[in-house]
């Protein structure tokens, strides 16, 4: 009985340990073929394949305002993914979904009962952009683009003297921009900057029309992006 246990225990570590080989070879050739995908060794052109596809996770810096107001500079993150495929050999077509603060600060206003004082606005959107991208020069992987992006409010706040809140209710839900752009490549990587002019304005409430205004949405981003190619 003792040697049936011990043959028995013998046949399943056996199998375990094939089978965990097994498993490790197929994990390691997954990791392998994973960074093979990602590390591309590409010396990038202003020309491409027709349909070559792309997809680039970014992020980057912005100086945000708001059109027609008063008030200084908001600072903000950007942060998002975007894909490019290639309809013409030095003509691409994005799409990128991107989170973005926006907002303004030190915006003038006086509140019965507090008097005058100065007021942040915070803004946070999820944008989606639908740009042309073209590559003028098919030696030089350098491109302009431009197109339009459509955003959505995902909070709003206003900061300042007496008054700490969220004013998302105050505020259109969405917008509609313009962006337009000049990125450069080498190897993977890609350096962008950006500027958007907000098309729609953003109050929908007396109140915050008050202090804000006829405001629309305007930002200048640096990004860095890094590009994988897929097709």
């Amino acid at each position: 009985m003792k040697k049936r246990i011990l043959l028995a225990s013998l046949i399943l570590a056996l199998t375990t340990s094939v089978h965990s080989q097994d498993l490790f070879s197929k994990i390691k050739k997954g990791v392998n073929e994973a960074i093979d995908l990602i590390d591309q060794d590409i010396k990038p052109t202003g020309k491409h394949g027709v349909l070559d596809l792309i997809i680039a996770p970014k992020i980057g810096l912005s100086a945000n305002t708001l059109s027609g107001t008063t008030g200084k500079i908001e600072p903000g993150i950007m942060a998002g993914c975007y894909i490019e495929i290639f309809p013409l050999e030095q003509l691409a077509v994005d799409m990128e979904i991107c989170y973005g603060h926006q907002g303004i600060n030190d915006v003038p206003h006086h509140f019965d009962g507090l008097g005058y004082g100065e007021y942040d606005i915070s803004l946070n959107y999820m944008n989606t952009s639908y740009m042309c991208r073209w590559y003028p020069i098919a030696e030089k992987p350098l491109s302009i683009y431009s197109g339009l992006t459509i955003s959505n409010l995902v909070s709003a706040r206003i900061n300042g003297k007496g008054i700490h809140q969220g004013i998302k209710g105050d505020l259109h839900k969405g917008d509609f921009s313009i962006p337009i752009g000049v990125s450069y490549e080498w190897g993977q990587w890609q350096a962008d900057i950006r500027y958007n002019h907000g098309l729609k304005r953003i109050v929908s409430s007396p109140e915050m029309k008050s202090i804000l205004g006829k405001g629309t949405n305007s930002s200048l981003a640096l990004s860095i992006a890094y590009k994988i190619g897929i097709l």
